[in-house]
């Protein structure tokens, strides 16, 4: 939404984002929305393709614990050893984001968008949060194990340098 000089923004919101450093993801990514605003079939095909995904658990409320975890650590899914050799800064990482989804507003629909599009409790294509399987070993586990270890390395080292400083 734009201030009244037509410039300012004042609510904006994102559609998701592409992995950083990458430029075909961005050329991925369009080519997922891009058949669900021009196809023919595009709904059918987008509700398959989010059928296969995990939706961001964000409907009427924060984003918690867990799904931050997962976010944070997801790029190194493929290489699970990249998760402990990064566990440092990818768990200071994780607890940042943690914090900083706790301090952060609920994501909501503008009441004009709420009226215009009512939800609709039959509609075939209705995919929420709730409708992704459960997260496993490697999905959470592993990495919530790597936040432990890499914040708590990080704890540590501060401690034996500030303990240092006191000698």
């Amino acid at each position: 939404m734009l201030g009244e000089d037509g410039e300012t923004v004042l609510e904006s919101f994102s559609l998701g984002y592409t992995f950083p450093g990458n430029m075909e993801s961005m050329d991925k990514f369009w080519a997922f929305l891009q058949p669900y605003m021009e196809a023919e079939d595009g709904i059918e095909r987008t509700h398959q393709e989010l059928k296969q995904s995990l939706l961001m658990p964000v409907d009427g409320r924060r984003e918690g614990w867990r799904w931050s975890i997962f976010r944070t650590f997801a790029p190194g899914l493929h290489y699970p050893w990249t998760m402990l050799l990064l566990c440092i800064p990818l768990g200071l990482n994780a607890v940042g984001r943690m914090l900083a989804m706790s301090t952060s507003k609920i994501p909501q629909w503008p009441e004009e968008v709420e009226r215009a599009n009512p939800e609709q409790p039959d509609d075939p294509y209705r995919l929420t949060w709730r409708d992704n399987g459960p997260l496993g070993w490697w999905e959470l586990y592993w990495p919530l194990l790597c936040t432990v270890i890499g914040v708590g390395a990080f704890v540590g080292a501060l401690g034996w340098i500030v303990s240092g400083l006191w000698r």
